[in-house]
C-alpha cells in the first residue's frame, strides 16, 4: 500500500502535469491535427500512470478491468480518445490538412482533458482517502507460504514419530 506521502506527490505531479498540458493548447489558430493527436496522447499518457500507480499500491489479486478507474473516468478515456482518433485519420489521409473549426475542436479538446486530469486526480484522491489496514496484521503470502511449507514438514515429523515410538507401548488413543 502506499504511503500518504507517495499519494500526495503523485496527486502534486498530477496537478503539474495537468498545468502544463493546460498551458501547452496553442491558440485555436495553430492547432492542427498533428498537435491535438500529441496532446490526447499525453493526457492518455497522464491518465494511464495514475491508474497504474494505484494499481500499484494493491497487493493481490486486483479485479478486472477497468478497475480501478470507474465510470467517469472511463468515459473522460473515451471523449480524450474519440478527439485523438479523428484527429489521427485526419492526420493520416492528408498530413498538411487544418481543422475546419479550430475554435470548436480546441475548445471539446481543452474541456474533455482537463476533465480527463480531474478525474485522474479524484482516482488518487480515493486511494489517499481509503482505510487502510493496521501494520500489525500477518501478511497474507506469508501465512499460505508457512501453512504451504508447514504440513508437509509437520507430517514427516508426526511420521518419524510414528516409526520411533512403534516399538513402544501405543498411546491409548491410537490404539
Amino acid at each position: 500500500m502506499s504511503t500518504a506521502a507517495e499519494i500526495a506527490a503523485a496527486r502534486a505531479d498530477l496537478e503539474h502535469r495537468a498545468a502544463g498540458w493546460t498551458n501547452s493548447l496553442p491558440p485555436a489558430a495553430q492547432l492542427t491535427p498533428a498537435v491535438g493527436v500529441s496532446l490526447a496522447d499525453a493526457a492518455l499518457a497522464d491518465s494511464k500512470s495514475a491508474v497504474a500507480f494505484v494499481v500499484s499500491s494493491f497487493t493481490g489479486t486486483a479485479p478486472p478491468p477497468p478497475w480501478p478507474a470507474g465510470p467517469e473516468l472511463v468515459k473522460a478515456i473515451d471523449r480524450v480518445k474519440a478527439h485523438r482518433d479523428g484527429m489521427a485519420v485526419v492526420v493520416k489521409r492528408a498530413p498538411k490538412a487544418t481543422l475546419k473549426d479550430p475554435a470548436k475542436v480546441r475548445a471539446a479538446l481543452a474541456r474533455d482533458g482537463a476533465d480527463l486530469y480531474r478525474q485522474s486526480g479524484e482516482l488518487l484522491t480515493k486511494l489517499a482517502n481509503a482505510p487502510k489496514l493496521p501494520d500489525g496484521l500477518p501478511d497474507a503470502r506469508a501465512l499460505l507460504s508457512d501453512l504451504i511449507f508447514g504440513l508437509p514438514v509437520l507430517v514427516v515429523v508426526v511420521g518419524l514419530w510414528f516409526l520411533v515410538d512403534g516399538g513402544r507401548e501405543r498411546h491409548r488413543l491410537f490404539a
